[in-house]
């Protein structure tokens, strides 16, 4: 193994493909015999005996002929995590046949032990600063469905596993790889798009959507991709890509844009992405992502455009007032179901302003807004906030209700500083 380092040893992403491949590799380059391949697999098999042992909880001497494969398939996960985690292809080899099968597989597992902590920070960074989206697959997905995710992942007996489907869909192409590398990929290909949004308004992302579909809310559906095209035809057009609303005339005019032969169309779209990324201000890592984007992006308006459906790429929102909020009445409760989603939010939320504006989309009813003081899942300077937001009608209700209590909970007091707060005191009503 003393001249690894004139030969090149390619790596397969994958930690389970890694250990055979880099086997392969070391055959063909004359540096693992037949007899250490022999060796290697004595000791791979005599783990797998341990590894089965401790599964079964010494109920069976016997398992499963497919709970045997899923336990190799974990323990060349674990391995390839080890040894992938060298510089280059030739290190790793030398690495994979001088050390203990047991020791690979014991400092494998503390690997995934640190990915998996990167992965649950990553998720909470995710979460606290999550784009305001009515669609039901985005949230969930990163919260509830990771949080399954991390329920369910066993290291010990399924490291290549994901188990959950991870249903909310990305710009880019699904992560090929397995396990808890899966779960980073992705939720790093999140978090870059979510940077994205961010800098979209809420109520422009809104009326995009709508014009992708009427029912966004609940269907599977990327938010990140339909921005960035009228982002994309805004700079197209010559205009501040900014403000990503499209006008009609603007369509009309893509067309004739557009409308060039596929390589020219390829070096239009990588040079207007690179000017909306610019005005964005996007980091290194955005960046790279949404650039790797721009030749998939090319081809589906060179398809639309011979297809004559580019107004379904670079949307023009057929309403672009605001969206109405409920008055706050005695009726409409939310049932159980919703009122249970968004005390979730609220208690996992860390941005008060995000919270704010949640209850004030969800919440139509004065009992709900009382429960939600009365849990503390507001404090009075985001009291303060959503009462600030309501309409005349809104805080005289609240006014006459503070007046009709014997005594103050602290719902009532809570309700009351902020009236008095916004100057809405007896004198004056």
């Amino acid at each position: 193994m003393n001249r690894l380092s004139e030969y090149v040893f390619s790596f397969d992403h994958d930690p389970s493909d890694c250990v055979m491949s880099l086997l392969k590799q070391g055959q063909a380059y004359g540096f693992v015999t037949d007899e250490d391949l022999q060796m290697f697999y004595v000791k791979l098999y005599a783990l797998l005996a341990k590894q089965a042992d401790r599964y079964m909880e010494g109920r069976s001497s016997s398992i499963p002929k497919e709970t045997a494969e899923q336990l190799m398939k974990s323990i060349l996960y674990v391995i390839g995590m080890e040894v992938r985690s060298e510089n280059n292809g030739y290190m790793a080899l030398h690495k994979l046949m001088s050390w203990d099968v047991d020791s690979l597989f014991g400092s494998g597992l503390s690997v995934i032990e640190k990915k998996l902590k990167k992965v649950r920070h990553l998720q909470r960074s995710i979460l606290n600063n999550l784009v305001i989206s009515e669609n039901s697959y985005y949230r969930s997905t990163i919260e509830d469905g990771v949080n399954a995710f991390f329920d369910l992942y066993s290291p010990q007996y399924g490291a290549h596993l994901i188990h959950i489907t991870a249903d909310y869909p990305l710009m880019a192409q699904r992560p090929s790889c397995q396990g808890v590398l899966f779960m980073e990929q992705y939720l790093t290909f999140i978090q870059i798009e979510n940077r994205f949004l961010l800098q979209v308004d809420e109520e422009d992302l809104h009326h995009i959507m709508l014009s992708v579909s009427e029912h966004y809310e609940k269907i599977p559906v990327n938010l990140c991709q339909p921005a960035v095209f009228s982002a994309l035809g805004r700079v197209l057009c010559g205009k501040n890509p900014e403000g990503v609303i499209l006008q009609d005339a603007d369509v009309e005019r893509l067309k004739g844009i557009l409308s060039v032969d596929a390589d020219h169309l390829k070096e239009m779209v990588h040079h207007a992405m690179y000017q909306l990324l610019f005005a964005f201000h996007t980091g290194r890592k955005e960046t790279e992502y949404f650039m790797s984007l721009t030749d998939g992006l090319a081809k589906q308006i060179h398809q639309a455009i011979i297809d004559n459906t580019l107004h379904k790429l670079f949307v023009v929102p057929a309403k672009q007032k605001k969206k109405g909020h409920a008055l706050l009445s005695y009726e409409n409760r939310m049932n159980d179901e919703q009122y249970s989603a968004l005390s979730h939010f609220l208690l996992w939320c860390d941005d008060a302003k995000a919270k704010v504006e949640k209850v004030r989309q969800c919440v139509g009813n004065l009992s709900d807004l009382l429960d939600l003081l009365d849990e503390e899942l507001l404090d009075q300077d985001e009291c303060d906030a959503l009462i600030g937001l309501m309409d005349r009608s809104e805080k005289d209700m609240l006014l006459c209700y503070v007046r009709g209590k014997e005594f103050l909970d602290t719902p009532s007091q809570m309700i009351a500083s902020a009236l008095v707060g916004c100057g809405c005191t007896s004198g004056n009503i």
